[in-house]
């Protein structure tokens, strides 16, 4: 290896020196009009001494540590740099120190820029020949014709990348964009077509056998008309990130996926303002419970991105904790991060773990949500839900936490059913907490549906697809609001930086989709038509189950927030009820559940949420 090293710079050498004497001669025939010139005499001693100057930079600059295959604008401004130096150095030598040799000056400027276009044309020559080598290997087999569609900065670096792992045997044939003042130009040397009709003509002219949509901040209803278009010309299609998948800056194939529901909200992802939350976040200890889940474990992910402090992942679920640590520490975290498992509602667990840690915030995820599981079990989720949450909330109190942040549901609204019902409890404690730490922040912050989460209705679709269907759905008109994990999560770091203790915040999430219509499109994008080869069923509203949700209830006073997307709500009147009370409230609604009471269980949470309405059929 290291002979190969060695004989790889001896021939950059080589190249360098050869292309420095070039253009040191070119600048003085030009300079005299080809014609004698006494100047001449001195080529050589001029030569040797701007070998000894001009050689040295390109090293000091990297020009011979420099991968040949990857040339680029740096590259070329590193070469700019190191003869331009050298320049400098010989203006010193030849005209202060009085050097006999010295040539006009014309000359020297001539061959700093002949010197450094040669070297960079002699470098760009290299890459196009390494480049050319690999994307057409002798013996290749048959290779895949991509299509990209969006010809900005996402679509040059992914075109950029392709070019750059010829060994994945995929070549971009065409790119496709919108923007009219694009057409007839090209990109990497790849010809930018137009838009979604021209794809359409010329699809299978082209011979195409994917198309990436390479557009981060696209329009929803965009999307969707591309890929109804994509289906009907049976064109697979995939995606690149998203905007909040990007914010490094940096994209790579690997991140490449399938196109999926939560690409096709109705309405454009909201940012939640990563920079003011990395300086909320920066340098505290953080909790999170629930990290296992599907937003503990993307709360984890964000959190560890700002630069905490410290990290302590808090789940029971051995498996799913184990997942999460790993990703982690795969991305470079180390001792910063601590994964225990435990029960959130362990007396004796918990004050020893905030004892050891000593948090500055805790975000708490972890809770049970599934809607007909709970309905049949009011006494665990009021235990889990409610009781574990006040608990938790009031022990980091005693134990110094400054920060409490619980996630809610927006099913906590005129709950109709005892999830929703458990949630709107532990909200009601944490307003009570509040009364009685005011200097401690306790705030709630209330979800719609999230696209993928365990237990949701996409995987359920996905797996009713997979078996061929039918795709059941309960109501015709039924309705939620959807987020994904990305926008959830930002909620709770964006409403934790706003919040100043008592608060619940809810994000606008645009207008309410139709679970059926969700249905239909995802039965279109797993490559199938909804209604004659993928069946959809009614079974009817479950029990618990609400045509619709809300964002607020009558008793609570919408305001909006430094976010035009976050609003904070506040309850009217005052809360009457005392801790005390409210704890022992739900010991008895636990204790009558174990009973086998589940109607009288349901009787006593509405004694403490007047707006629920239960079910007890």
């Amino acid at each position: 290896m290291k002979s190969g090293l060695f004989l790889r710079n001896l021939a950059l050498l080589g190249g360098y020196a050869l292309i420095l004497a070039g253009a040191l001669w070119l600048s003085l025939q030009l300079r005299f009009d080809f014609q004698p010139s006494p100047y001449l005499d001195r080529f050589f001693p001029s030569l040797l001494l701007l070998w000894a100057v001009c050689l040295p930079c390109l090293w000091f600059f990297g020009q011979f540590r420099s991968l040949l295959s990857f040339f680029s604008l740096p590259d070329a401004q590193r070469i700019v740099f190191a003869t331009g130096t050298a320049h400098l150095i010989l203006l010193v030598v030849w005209y202060v120190a009085g050097v006999d040799l010295a040539p006009p000056r014309a000359v020297i400027l001539l061959n700093f820029l002949l010197s450094s276009l040669g070297l960079g044309a002699l470098r760009l020559s290299l890459r196009l020949i390494r480049e050319r080598s690999r994307r057409f290997p002798q013996g290749s087999s048959a290779r895949r014709r991509l299509g990209i569609y969006g010809a900005g900065t996402a679509g040059a670096a992914l075109v950029e990348e392709f070019l750059a792992h010829p060994n994945l045997k995929m070549d971009v044939a065409a790119i496709f964009d919108d923007d009219e003042r694009r057409n007839g130009s090209s990109l990497h040397g790849i010809p930018v077509l137009g838009g979604l009709s021209v794809l359409r003509q010329r699809a299978a002219e082209l011979g195409l056998d994917e198309l990436i949509l390479a557009t981060p901040n696209r329009d929803p209803q965009t999307t969707r008309t591309i890929i109804q278009q994509c289906r009907r010309l049976k064109l697979p299609v995939r995606t690149i990130p998203t905007l909040h998948h990007l914010m490094a800056g940096q994209l790579h194939l690997d991140r490449i996926k399938p196109v999926e529901l939560e690409d096709l909200l109705a309405r454009e992802s909201i940012e939640l303002e990563a920079p003011a939350t990395r300086k909320w976040i920066e340098g505290k200890k953080v909790v999170v419970t629930g990290a296992g889940g599907t937003i503990g474990a993307e709360l984890a992910r964000q959190v560890w991105a700002c630069h905490p402090k410290s990290l302590i992942l808090i789940e029971r679920s051995e498996p799913a904790l184990f997942e999460i640590e790993q990703e982690l520490k795969s991305g470079g975290c180390g001792r910063e991060v601590t994964a225990v498992v435990a029960d959130v509602g362990d007396p004796l667990r918990l004050p020893e773990l905030l004892q050891q840690h000593q948090p500055d915030l805790i975000l708490h995820a972890a809770a049970h949500k599934h809607v007909p599981l709970m309905e049949q079990q009011p006494g665990e989720a009021l235990a889990n839900n409610a009781r574990k949450t006040i608990d938790l909330a009031q022990t980091a109190a005693w134990h110094g936490v400054r920060e409490f942040v619980m996630i809610s549901t927006d099913k906590a609204i005129n709950p109709t059913n005892v999830m929703g019902a458990s949630k709107r409890v532990a909200e009601i404690g944490l307003q009570l907490l509040q009364k009685e730490n005011p200097a401690m922040k306790f705030i709630s912050v209330r979800f719609g549906n999230v696209l993928g989460s365990s237990g949701s209705v996409i995987p359920t679709f996905r797996r009713q697809i997979a078996a061929g269907g039918p795709v059941t759905v309960t109501h015709p008109e039924v309705t939620r609001y959807f987020m994904s994990v990305a926008e959830a999560v930002g909620l709770v770091l964006s409403a934790g930086r706003l919040g100043k203790g008592g608060e619940i915040f809810v994000l606008d999430m645009g207008e309410p989709v139709k679970i059926e219509a969700m249905a239909r499109q995802l039965i279109e994008l797993s490559g199938f038509e909804p209604g004659r080869e993928i069946e959809i069923r009614y079974t009817g509203l479950r029990p618990g189950e609400k045509l619709y949700e809300e964002l607020s209830h009558n008793e609570e006073v919408t305001e909006k927030t430094e976010h035009p997307k976050i609003w904070r709500l506040r309850p009217q009147n005052g809360l009457t009820a005392s801790l005390k009370n409210l704890e022992g409230s739900i010991r008895e609604i636990i204790a009558e559940a174990a009973k086998g009471n589940t109607a009288g269980a349901k009787r006593k949470i509405k004694e403490l949420v007047p707006e629920y309405t239960p079910w007890l059929g």
